[in-house]
């Protein structure tokens, strides 16, 4: 498969990966609630 197969275009003339072949399919519950928590923020003034 060539390169041109897998990269295509955008609008702005940039590249992107028409197959994100190097991510693994998300699952909405492979993230722990714990791993998502923000917590406490400094409040600059």
């Amino acid at each position: 498969m060539s390169q041109l197969w897998v990269v295509g275009t955008c609008v702005a003339g940039l590249p992107f990966a028409v197959v994100p072949l190097w991510q693994v399919a998300q699952v909405p519950a492979a993230t722990f609630p714990w791993l998502n928590a923000a917590g406490i923020h400094a409040v600059v003034r």
